[in-house]
């Protein structure tokens, strides 16, 4: 999954864990992260991947500072 990641040049946020994002990409194909990557079209793989960030960043709490 990660040499496609790095073909297609997609932006992985710093925030985002790599093995977090593993785990929300199968969640979100209903596949293993490396079986999905093969499967997928270049634009299917996209938004899968900007599904999986939005949801990592959603469980991720907000630090507010005083």
């Amino acid at each position: 999954m990660w040499n496609r990641v790095h073909k297609l040049k997609l932006n992985i946020p710093k925030d985002v864990d790599e093995k977090d994002l593993d785990t929300a990409f199968e969640t979100e194909t209903g596949k293993d992260c490396d079986e999905a990557a093969k499967k997928l079209s270049d634009n299917d793989f996209k938004k899968m991947m900007e599904k999986a960030i939005q949801r990592l960043r959603e469980k991720k709490p907000l630090i507010a500072y005083a």
